[in-house]
């Protein structure tokens, strides 16, 4: 496990990057459109078995896996001819935050910080989050990986996002979902790093064995 403490000093802390799907907002949005809808428009475009559908779904998505391409709406729309961004535009009213998510969002530790939203979101479809929950309010800057040409997996993400915000990684703290992610910037210097215990609401927990984890953003705040 991650050897920092479990609480946070934050008289250590002068940035905050906040991951968007299953940190800020509820994963529950995304794994529906993604676990549910795009196979059954697969399934129905190609006069497939759903299983079948969700199989070769399942193996182009390993494929790809963690680079910008898993998480680009173009890319899928050419490789299965569905419109991924008409889908979600169909199913936006199911986005919704995590719980607890503006409570910290809205805190004084983090309004007294530069927080940045860090996402490896669709261009597109993290325009459809913000429309519908107002979250850029709450940061000073967003960041798009497919921005920066890397998605945060990737070593070469964290380098450009330190060198554009002139960010001391030693005094910064990471929150995210995605195992990979946190250990990308680990390894690129972020010495805070929290992943979450339920990014879906309506899923399993899930288990960062590395990493501390939190249920909820109220365990920050205390």
């Amino acid at each position: 496990m991650q050897n920092n403490l479990r609480k946070i000093n934050w008289i250590d802390i002068d940035n905050i990057l906040l991951d968007m799907d299953g940190t800020i907002l509820d994963l529950s949005f995304d794994d529906y459109i993604w676990s549910k809808k795009v196979p059954e428009n697969l399934a129905q475009i190609r006069n497939l078995e759903l299983n079948e559908a969700r199989s070769i779904l399942r193996q182009k998505m390993t494929a790809v896996k963690s680079t910008l391409n898993w998480y680009s709406f173009d890319y899928w729309e050419n490789k299965l001819n569905i419109d991924i961004d008409s889908i979600e535009e169909k199913f936006k009213h199911r986005i919704k935050f995590r719980e607890d998510a503006s409570l910290f969002l809205k805190s004084k530790l983090v309004k007294a910080r530069q927080t940045i939203l860090v996402t490896n979101a669709d261009r597109k479809g993290l325009n459809r989050k913000l429309n519908a929950t107002g979250i850029e309010k709450y940061f000073q800057n967003i960041v798009c990986s497919h921005d920066l040409n890397y998605a945060k997996e990737e070593g070469l993400f964290w380098q450009k996002l330190r060198t554009k915000y002139n960010l001391n990684f030693s005094r910064t703290l990471l929150i995210d979902d995605n195992l990979q992610i946190l250990k990308a910037a680990q390894n690129s210097g972020i010495k805070y790093l929290r992943g979450i215990s339920k990014p879906n609401s309506e899923a399993l927990p899930t288990e960062l064995c590395c990493y501390l984890l939190i249920n909820n953003f109220r365990e920050l705040l205390c």
